[in-house]
């Protein structure tokens, strides 16, 4: 009887970690996104450079979503530390929008942009974002949704 009940035991436990690893999959948080890289050059994805033709993508997007925020990183492809002027609009199921415009200098991989939006439960966060260089010419921009 008992090595039935250690049988049972292990396998209760191995079905809590399927649904666990299940539910951080089929829950990440990220519902849909959408990026832009200026001058023709477009893709879509998260957590994945975007690269059209032999051109690779300036930035790509990483996302952690909780309960309680949103911390949206963008990302260099290159290992060229730089200045950027950060533009960003929040817009909140439950209200408190906001913009925002920020100098963010020593940009690198290593050093990314970070855009917290704090939140309440499973409210609603869009987070629209315009990244220029330091001569002001637009070079990313990104409208995202998170749940």
């Amino acid at each position: 009887m008992k090595s039935s009940d250690s049988l049972v035991a292990a396998g209760v436990v191995i079905a809590i970690v399927l649904v666990v690893i299940f539910s951080i999959f089929l829950f990440s948080g990220q519902v849909f996104s959408t990026q832009k890289l200026i001058a023709e050059k477009t893709g879509s994805g998260t957590d994945a450079e975007v690269i059209e033709g032999d051109t690779p993508a300036a930035f790509y997007e990483g996302a952690y979503v909780d309960q309680e925020s949103v911390v949206l990183s963008i990302i260099p492809t290159s290992d060229t530390i730089s200045d950027y002027t950060v533009s960003y609009d929040i817009e909140k199921q439950y209200g408190g929008n906001y913009s925002r415009e920020e100098v963010v200098e020593g940009v690198s991989p290593e050093n990314p942009i970070v855009i917290t939006v704090s939140r309440m439960g499973d409210e609603w966060v869009d987070i629209f974002v315009q990244v220029y260089g330091e001569d002001g010419t637009l070079v990313w921009e990104s409208d995202s949704g998170y749940a």
